[in-house]
This record gives structure tokens, sequence and C-alpha cells, in this order.
């Protein structure tokens, strides 16, 4: 029984669309938890605003520690611890998202550029024929995986042309031995 739907397999998407999704769900998961860690310890942080100690320190003597509420000073505190919690939660969403956004467009132009050298080869392949078998394609200077495909799909022509080349050459000597019967006949 099938989950999902044929057209959102994926098998269908692209090498760089599975990329770019698989990316951005490491950039999505990695901003939520920063979002959620940042944005509770900066809550709690403004919940702990409850007591002043103000230490006064008069020269060449003792420190004197006074403790304010600062309810006292700033009647309307909650509503302003309030509203800049509110603030920040909301500002701070938007951030996250604008970050995974631009990561994950980010993403989608490095794998396109990263996946180039795939691509090329994947169309210089579709070039070949059986009239051009012996023809290897070119290595790119690069060792990377491209490089080493390109190596393996080489020998893979070579062994290639030499099988078509000694089936030409059997073909050629079958007819040849059974023209010399049919000429006597």
């Amino acid at each position: 029984m099938k989950f999902y739907s044929e057209k959102l397999s994926p098998r269908r998407l692209s090498l760089q669309w599975r990329l770019t999704l698989l990316i951005s769900g490491l950039v999505i998961t990695a901003c939520a938890l920063m979002y959620f860690f940042i944005s509770r310890s900066a809550v709690t942080g403004l919940e702990g605003i409850s007591d002043y100690v103000v230490l006064v320190t008069p020269d060449n003597s003792n420190p004197i520690s006074i403790n304010v509420d600062p309810k006292i000073l700033i009647p309307d505190l909650e509503n302003q611890i309030q509203n800049t919690k509110n603030n920040f939660l909301f500002q701070s969403m938007i951030a996250t998202g604008i970050i995974i956004l631009l990561s994950s467009i980010c993403t989608w132009f490095v794998t396109r550029r990263a996946l180039a050298p795939l691509r090329r080869f994947s169309d210089r392949i579709s070039q070949v024929q059986a009239q051009n078998l012996s023809e290897p394609l070119e290595v790119p200077l690069s060792e990377d995986e491209i490089s080493r495909l390109t190596r393996s799909f080489n020998d893979m022509l070579a062994r290639l042309d030499n099988a078509f080349s000694a089936q030409k050459q059997f073909v050629a000597s079958a007819a040849h031995e059974l023209r010399t019967p049919l000429a006597v006949m």
C-alpha cells in the first residue's frame, strides 16, 4: 500500500531537489531549536526582572545594598515586560522564517552548481552511440567522484567497443565461411 502520491515520490524528484529538501529540513530543525532555546532564555531573563539590587559605594567605605522594587519605580512594568516578550518572540519568529527561506534558496543554487559536472557528464553520455564507442569521454582534472565515474565509464566503453569489434569480426568470418560452401552449391 502506498502512502504517498507517485508525483511526490522521492524517486521522481531530481537529485538537486532531494538535496535541497534534505538540507532545508536540517536548517529548519536547527533554526527551530535555536529559536526555541534563545527565545526561552530571553523570556526567562525578562521574567527574572523582579527586584533590583543597587550597590552604593561611597568613597573609601563599605558598600551598601538597597533592594528596589521595580514596580514602584515603573508602575506599568508588567505590561511593558509582556509587550517586550511578545515583540521579541514575533521578531525572532520572523527572523527565523527569513533565515530558513534564504538558506533554502541558497541551498538550491549551491546544489545546482555542485551538480553541474554531473549534468555535463550525463549530457556527454547521451551522445555516445555504437559508432563512437572508441571515443572516450574527457576525464575532468578534479580527482572527485565525477572523474572516477568518467574513468569507469570509459573502461566500460572500451569493453563494449572490444565486444562490438569481436562481434563484427565473427560475423565477417562466418559470412566468409558460409560464402564458400554456398558458392560451391
